[in-house]
């Protein structure tokens, strides 16, 4: 983990368990978890997507997150040990109640596209 970061950002791209449908993971994800999720203890920024390809399996990754922490020790209480309380939904009760794919990201990034004479590292 970083020693001293400044903010962690903790970028994530999730999917709901196999049988659960589209509607209900969204509907459990936009007015509980959510809201929730941005409330945690040591959560600076929060910020979610749909994906831009509509899902057409219960497998697809349907969100990209991103979430920025005040540090190392507030993401691990939320991501990884789940002392952060969060309401279940009804299909599971074991946290973390759906699929994630994970990256952390510099808080500046080290890439820019947009200006001229952009060279790579």
């Amino acid at each position: 983990p970083p020693s001293s970061p400044t903010v962690l950002r903790w970028v994530f791209f999730q999917r709901y368990p196999a049988g659960v449908p589209l509607d209900q993971g969204e509907a459990w994800f936009t007015k509980v978890h959510a809201p929730e999720l941005a409330k945690a203890d040591g959560v600076r920024r929060f910020v979610c997507y749909r994906s831009v390809d509509p899902a057409k399996t219960d497998r697809d990754w349907v969100r990209m997150c991103e979430v920025w922490f005040d540090s190392y020790a507030a993401w691990r209480a939320v991501a990884l040990t789940g002392s952060a309380r969060f309401t279940a939904p009804r299909w599971s009760s074991k946290y973390p109640f759906a699929e994630y794919a994970s990256i952390f990201t510099a808080p500046r990034p080290d890439m820019d596209f947009i200006h001229d004479g952009y060279r790579a590292p």
